[in-house]
């Protein structure tokens, strides 16, 4: 690893930046991303959130409740077990969850992959 960049810095309080979705009625379900590129794409299918990294901050639960009863992580390949780590956090909150792994990020797939992956899901 050494000589390699950080995918994305952050600092302070990352941002609820929710994509795509009717605000006015509860959503079937939110599809959690790890970037804002991998979000846009899948935000054309289901609604999404970019978790800017890889972990769901606590804080985030009552807002997402609100919303939706159910979250579908999709976590690049390499971040399948904090994926599943997550997803049974989500549980504990009364969310009912699925994990998705792919053998790429869902950013270099096609809008048909990522619709087959989202109707598993679903």
């Amino acid at each position: 690893m050494a000589g390699q960049l950080p995918k994305n810095l952050s600092h302070g309080e990352k941002p609820i930046h929710l994509l795509g979705g009717n605000r006015t009625q509860k959503i079937k379900s939110i599809a959690l991303v790890e970037d804002i590129i991998s979000a846009i794409k899948e935000s054309r299918h289901n609604p999404v959130l970019p978790l800017w990294g890889s972990s769901l901050s606590k804080e985030w639960y009552p807002y997402l409740k609100g919303l939706t009863d159910k979250l579908i992580f999709w976590l690049d390949y390499d971040k399948y077990p904090e994926a599943i780590k997550q997803s049974s956090k989500a549980r504990l909150y009364g969310f009912g969850t699925y994990v998705i792994r792919t053998d790429r990020d869902p950013k270099e797939l096609t809008d048909e992959e990522i619709r087959s992956e989202l109707q598993k899901a679903l």
